[in-house]
């Protein structure tokens, strides 16, 4: 059986951090809540920007930069662009398939 070394330390700036991103976000939650009597696109408006806020503040401290790597990596597995091993996957099945022509 293998152990995996898991870091759990950080810092207090950086969990500082992080709890303002999440406040934000929830802000954005909480905006498109209580603002029920306006127009619907100010409520989306409120809401995409409390997230967007809270992902740009998430992606100042280390410990947010991982957690929207690894929320992000299934996305980019889904859409088979992982970087370069994937365009060179792509560019050897065009050539392939040309040769089927």
């Amino acid at each position: 059986m293998t152990t995996q070394n898991v870091e759990t330390v950080a810092s207090k700036t950086d969990f500082a951090i992080v709890a303002v991103a999440v406040l934000a976000a929830a802000a954005g939650v909480l905006a498109f809540t209580f603002l029920s009597e306006q127009p619907t696109l100010v409520r989306v408006g409120a809401l995409i920007g409390g997230l967007a806020v809270g992902v740009a503040i998430a992606w100042l401290s280390e410990p947010g930069k991982r957690f929207l790597a690894y929320a992000a990596s299934p996305i980019r597995r889904r859409n088979g662009s992982s970087g370069r091993r994937a365009r060179r996957r792509s560019a050897r099945r065009a050539s392939s398939s040309a040769s089927w022509c």
